[in-house]
């Protein structure tokens, strides 16, 4: 009997052992697969990947994305030509005029941009211009008229307001009153025949449109020599001296106002 139980026990702890064996063996195999994943992952984010698969190259794109958005949305300080440092959004998409005079001068470089006019267009420039621009709501005009409906202005929701023309000896005062009173940015830039073609590039750095200024710009400058090469060669004896009527014959352009051009 004792020579039968002692092959069966040998066989048991063989069995047993090898068992035991096996068991290790699949320990080990797993310890050393989870070790060669994280050297893998560890390998992936050096060469560029995040452990959801994405590229850092792509995450640190978004994050670039994100901060050039943030930049879009924020804001800038604006040196206009009152000496006034204005704070203003970055980008700049919707503007409103302050009289007719910037309305005109706006409207060649920025009409996509208007949200308003100072006043109406004239029956006549309906076959020439489109009908969302035809169309703006009037706003009014600080100077001129006088008529500037500030509750229409902050209805209209422009970013910034530009007045563009004869700096006037109360035009810091006159800026910082409609700023004040509507919370929206108020620009002035200075215009004069002779320097039509600096306030497009004043205008053109204002609203990130320089090189289409700079096209008015020059367009400006050139006609503004030629005028005064072909008044040089009529001289002071050539002029002849006139006195321009409006339609009603009451208002006449005074010797030294800005429109008159033969003061």
């Amino acid at each position: 009997m004792k020579k039968k139980l002692i092959p069966l026990l040998l066989a048991i702890c063989l069995v047993v052992s090898t068992v035991g064996a096996c068991g290790n063996k699949s320990k080990n195999s797993s310890s050393k697969k989870n070790s060669n994943e994280i050297t893998e992952s560890q390998t992936d984010l050096t060469k560029g990947n995040t452990t959801d698969g994405t590229k850092n190259e792509d995450v640190e794109k978004d994050s670039q994305a994100q901060g050039e958005t943030a930049n879009e949305n924020g804001t800038t300080t604006f040196t206009d030509s009152a000496g006034r440092q204005v704070e203003i959004p970055t980008n700049i998409t919707r503007i409103a005029p302050s009289g007719t005079m910037a309305q005109i001068v706006l409207f060649a470089l920025a009409p996509d941009m208007f949200v308003g006019l100072s006043s109406d267009w004239d029956t006549e420039a309906a076959q020439y211009l489109d009908s969302k621009y035809y169309n703006l709501p009037v706003l009014g005009q600080f100077y001129g008229k006088g008529d500037l409906n500030l509750e229409e202005v902050v209805k209209a929701d422009p970013q910034v307001i530009i007045d563009v023309g004869e700096s006037k000896p109360t035009i810091v005062e006159d800026m910082d009153a409609i700023a004040e009173q509507v919370n929206i940015p108020t620009i002035h830039i200075e215009a004069t025949t002779e320097g039509m073609g600096d306030a497009y590039r004043e205008l053109g750095k204002l609203l990130g449109r320089e090189e289409k200024a700079e096209v008015l710009a020059n367009y400006c400058d050139e006609i503004y020599t030629k005028t005064q090469d072909i008044m040089n060669k009529v001289g002071e004896d050539g002029k002849v001296k006139l006195l321009y009527c409006t339609s009603d014959g009451l208002s006449v352009l005074a010797k030294d106002s800005f429109a008159n051009t033969l003061s």
